[in-house]
């Protein structure tokens, strides 16, 4: 999923342990003025020197565009349901929303208000609702707040043009929330 993004190597933190050139299954790390060095044309993006290196030199090279890493995402995401699309549920909770994923082991402060819970059995439609709940609800998308940058639809209209579901959904809410 991530192989558009090519690792790199930390110089500073290189200690030229070699470990990285070892695991490497297609030789593409070399050694470089006594360091670890990664020749882009040959990497595939597997991860394996990430995942070998014990002194946290090498690192993912966020620089490239976020199309082709959101199109990947959502090709991965129709393999992994592609058999078992009866027996899925898709939910997103529109709480205590962040800039970055919650997987990160940082505090974060919610950047919207709570918008409450969105389910279906189609998550290209999920995904949909949450961007034009969050944008009903505080004037711009979740995605609009956090990354202004980066086009979420980019990923929505792949998953909808390869099958993963589609963009289109009717809402039905079964609360709104007030008393």
């Amino acid at each position: 999923q991530h192989s558009s993004i090519k690792p790199r190597v930390d110089r500073e933190a290189c200690t030229f342990c070699r470990k990285c050139l070892r695991w490497c299954p297609v030789d593409a790390i070399v050694e470089r003025d006594g360091k670890a060095f990664i020749e882009s044309k040959l990497c595939i993006g597997c991860g394996e020197c990430l995942a070998v290196c014990r002194f946290d030199a090498v690192k993912y090279n966020w620089g490239t565009g976020s199309a082709d890493l959101q199109r990947r995402v959502a090709e991965h995401a129709l393999g992994a349901v592609a058999d078992k699309r009866d027996k899925c549920l898709f939910v997103n909770f529109l709480c205590d929303m962040t800039q970055d994923c919650d997987c990160m082991n940082t505090s974060q402060k919610p950047l919207l208000p709570d918008v409450g819970i969105v389910a279906a059995l189609d998550p290209v439609a999920v995904d949909q609702a949450t961007l034009d709940l969050t944008r009903e609800a505080a004037g711009f998308s979740l995605a609009e707040k956090a990354r202004p940058a980066l086009d979420p639809t980019v990923q929505l209209e792949h998953a909808e043009a390869i099958g993963l579901g589609s963009r289109s959904y009717e809402l039905i809410r079964l609360a709104d929330g007030s008393r």
